[in-house]
């Protein structure tokens, strides 16, 4: 459909510019082609409420904590790091200047005196499994190099551990196509996530709790159905396209007129339980994102 509509709307028009007496179709085709994408596909919506309308976010419910500041308990919210265990993929890919990410931290781990011990994945999951299973024995902090998917897999492998490490923080250094965690504590940079985790500064993050199918799942970036949802798992197969991928799979959805009706059952603060909510196509994409706000 989506390449249909490209066909007669663009390409064809172009041609028709191209010949003689033919411009008149070439102008009926895109006033065709432009009054689909305003006002009969998704991009109407896309407009109205997710450009236009944008509200303003509130504060950041949590920062990086600075050298000597006390918590509210008068505990150090800074630790010192010694030893650092860290997970990385050696085929995530280098840096843009084609340095590896996983020499770009060392150098300014070594260089503050830490000592690393670098874990190689191997196979999807493998993330998790180290998390879950690693000796962290005088490890003050377990850190992964790597994107969105991986930081999902540090956390939810650490979070199954039996017994959890109390003096062992969890680190993130952000070395993927979606680094989305680390930018919401404001940084994209490796090397700066790198200092962060040496200088010891820490930060509060909520955990949502999920439970889907039978399994238990912690979330501490977003959970989401609807458009933003399908995007994400349509992306897996364009890994080859980088980040771009992201916006190509939403102009395509966007173009093929994306809908989806939902069914939901929502129970209030006050136990009360609602069984008959639905949401239609304009309202078909819901998102919590834990690692913002409290």
């Amino acid at each position: 459909m989506c390449i249909l509509w490209t066909i007669i709307t663009t390409i064809l028009p172009i041609i028709f510019f191209t010949l003689d007496d033919t411009q008149v179709v070439a102008i009926i085709l895109l006033s065709l082609g432009l009054f689909v994408c305003l006002f009969l596909s998704s991009f109407r919506t896309f407009l109205l409420d997710g450009v236009l309308c944008q509200p303003t976010s509130p504060p950041l419910a949590s920062s990086w904590s600075e050298a000597g500041v006390l918590g509210e308990e008068g505990k150090q919210t800074t630790k010192t790091v010694k030893n650092l265990t860290v997970i990385f993929n050696p085929h995530g890919g280098a840096t843009k200047k084609g340095l590896s990410k996983i020499d770009v931290c060392k150098a300014v781990w070594e260089k503050k005196g830490i000592s690393v011990e670098v874990l190689e994945t191997t196979h999807a999951g493998h993330c998790k499994e180290l998390a879950e299973e690693v000796n962290l024995d005088g490890c003050d902090a377990l850190v992964a190099i790597g994107g969105d998917g991986t930081v999902h897999e540090l956390c939810n492998g650490f979070l199954s551990r039996k017994e959890k490490p109390a003096n062992t923080t969890l680190g993130f250094c952000p070395g993927g196509s979606g680094n989305s965690v680390m930018c919401d504590f404001g940084t994209w940079s490796l090397e700066e996530g790198a200092t962060i985790i040496a200088d010891g500064k820490t930060a509060d993050m909520d955990v949502c709790k999920v439970e889907t199918d039978g399994d238990i799942i912690a979330s501490v970036n977003t959970i989401i159905f609807g458009l933003i949802g399908d995007i994400g798992v349509m992306a897996e197969a364009f890994r080859w396209c980088g980040p771009s991928r992201y916006e190509n799979v939403a102009g395509i959805k966007l173009l093929c007129s994306y809908k989806q009706h939902v069914k939901m059952r929502l129970t209030g603060k006050d136990g009360k339980v609602s069984e008959k909510v639905r949401l239609g196509w304009r309202e078909a994409t819901a998102k919590t994102e834990p690692c913002l706000h409290t």
